[in-house]
């Protein structure tokens, strides 16, 4: 073996221009793989910041559109404030509690459904220039006592009475926008104020999970009125150097360079209320997306250059007859390695490198589509942040005319405002809620339970005072009560149905410091069979198909959270009823 590299060690010394061949060769074929993978890593990152930017200006316009359509949506909730025949009294008469005894919490009520309707809602006033009182979904305060009163000084109402302005309450956070419509009724001047939290901007532009983004809202003097995450007075727009040289008397999109960092921004002009709106991303921590693709590229690059390597060698070797005589050789099985050294093909090279080149193309197709993707999940996180305000204006539409045609004391209306309440809880996005809570929620879905079955439901409760404050998955109850109430009472609706809800805390010997909780839901209903009952568990069992949609819902949600230590326990007996049992950690 060591003759064959000795070999071949001579024909090199003794051929130099072999030598200089090979080196040339290489040299040539290392310069085009440089200037190759220096252009392909510039256009590369010109892409992803022309299509990092396109996302933030589709962002912003998405920003932009949510606000003036909020906006719109409190002028006629105002407008709808204004003609509502329950509070017109707090407008012309000096005090309407003599009119109506409940008068202030039958307008509580109607402010409290329409701030419910919507998240962004912080506050609702009704200000009534004739009794000098201010209305709140809480109390009615006379003028001179009310903290908050200095939006009042700031009206200019246009010509259909609104007034729309930055405002900051009185003493806390957050920054609002208030929208105020004017009116004159018995010649004092009344109005309703909405108070809508700048703070939903900043959920929907994901600012709480993304550092890299920056949103702020600047008023026509240069003045910044909101910054996400800022809970200060609104600063000066030349403390900000990125934003301090922005033209705002239209909308742009722009990339500028700021302390070394390269920031995507977009500025959304509102010439109907003087203000803009600013949303920045910076482009330079975004560019690590690059990475895995440059590994890619490297590792491309790196094949290449021991290709290059070998195909120069094998082009030098080509043109020496010595040199192929060795290469032959070489490539004869050695019996000191048991194996053939082959060499590389010009073919192959070529075709490897046009390969390498299309899955290239094909990375940056796919960063292209992940880019699409995304602002398209952004879109329908928009519109399913957007929808559910429909649904809840339309049940509080139909309290408000409820109450109006029936009266306060009918009870449609309540069920219409508990129907309000449970959907508001059902779609929020918190998991964990309190196990009082839970049962807040539960009294109002055993209310309306009640109405259907005409007080002929009965609930006993046993809850444990130390249970209360445990940490439990928002409406894990509410299914069980639904099955027992639908199933259990299906076949005696007519005879009285009684509940019985209980909890308490267990601990173990061999874990002293573990707590466990123990809910259980019994029913004194028609009961199950045991092998309907087996049926039952095995339906709720994680490699059962089964139909039982909202059970096997809790418990896949228990064993997700708790893992195997949640237990459920099932008894049933015919024509005596079913108890749930369901244990799991205890947490605080």
């Amino acid at each position: 073996m060591n003759k064959h590299f000795q070999s071949i060690k001579k024909v090199f010394s003794e051929n130099r221009v072999l030598l200089r061949n090979f080196l040339i060769l290489f040299c040539v074929f290392a310069l085009v793989l440089s200037i190759f993978s220096v252009i392909l890593y510039r256009n590369s990152r010109k892409v992803i910041q022309s299509e990092f930017t396109a996302a933030n200006a589709q962002e912003a316009d998405n920003l932009a559109s949510y606000l003036d359509n909020s906006i719109m949506e409190m002028r006629y909730m105002a407008s709808t404030l204004e003609s509502n025949e329950l509070t017109k009294f707090a407008f012309s008469s000096t005090n309407p509690e003599v009119l109506f005894p409940n008068y202030q919490k039958q307008v509580s009520d109607i402010l409290i459904a329409l701030q419910y309707s919507r998240k962004a809602i912080d506050a609702i006033y009704l200000y009534s220039g004739l009794s000098n009182k201010v209305y709140t979904t809480s109390n009615q305060i006379s003028l001179p006592l009310f903290s908050d009163q200095a939006w009042i000084d700031c009206l200019e109402p246009d010509e259909y009475g609104f007034t729309v302005f930055p405002y900051t309450m009185q003493n806390r956070y957050p920054f609002v926008i208030c929208i105020v419509k004017q009116f004159t009724v018995n010649g004092k001047e009344s109005a309703v104020a909405i108070m809508l939290n700048l703070s939903k901007l900043s959920e929907i532009a994901a600012i709480n999970q993304d550092e890299y983004k920056s949103l702020y809202l600047v008023n026509s003097q240069n003045e910044i009125i909101y910054r996400a995450h800022q809970k200060a007075l609104p600063e000066a727009l030349s403390t900000i150097p990125l934003l301090e040289k922005l033209d705002f008397q239209q909308s742009s999109d722009a990339v500028i360079k700021n302390c070394d960092n390269h920031y995507a921004v977009s500025v959304r002009h509102s010439g109907k209320y003087s203000w803009n709106l600013i949303l920045t991303t910076e482009i330079s921590n975004y560019t690590s997306a690059l990475s895995s693709r440059n590994a890619l590229l490297a590792a491309a690059l790196t094949v290449l250059l021991i290709f290059a390597i070998w195909f120069s060698l094998f082009f030098t070797l080509q043109s020496f007859k010595p040199v192929r005589q060795i290469r032959r050789f070489l490539e004869q099985p050695d019996p000191f390695f048991g194996q053939t050294i082959q060499s590389a093909d010009v073919d192959y090279i070529s075709h490897r490198i046009i390969q390498l080149m299309q899955n290239n193309t094909k990375l940056r197709e796919d960063l292209s589509s992940y880019l699409e993707q995304l602002n398209s999940s952004q879109q329908l996180a928009l519109q399913s942040q957007i929808n559910p305000h429909f649904l809840f204006n339309t049940l509080n539409m139909m309290y408000v005319q409820a109450t109006d045609a029936l009266g306060y004391d009918h009870v449609l209306p309540q069920m219409i405002l508990d129907t309000s309440a449970l959907f508001r809880y059902a779609i929020d996005t918190t998991e964990m809620v309190t196990l009082d809570t839970e049962l807040s929620y539960t009294d109002i879905y055993l209310q309306i339970l009640s109405q259907r079955y005409e007080n002929n439901l009965i609930v006993q409760k046993d809850f444990a005072e130390n249970t209360l404050q445990g940490k439990v998955p928002r409406l894990f109850i509410q299914p069980i009560l639904e099955n027992a109430v639908f199933h259990g009472f299906s076949e005696r609706f007519s005879s009285i149905c009684v509940l019985t809800l209980h909890s308490h805390l267990e601990t173990l010997n061999d874990v002293p410091n573990a707590k466990y909780l123990v809910v259980s839901i019994r029913d004194n209903g028609c009961g199950m069979s045991q092998d309907k009952l087996q049926q039952l568990i095995e339906t709720l069992s994680e490699e059962s198909k089964g139909k039982s949609i909202g059970l096997k819902n809790v418990v896949q949600r228990m064993r997700l959270i708790y893992g195997n230590v949640f237990r459920l326990s099932i008894e049933s007996k015919e024509n005596i009823g079913t108890c749930f049992t369901l244990r799991f950690p205890y947490w605080e």
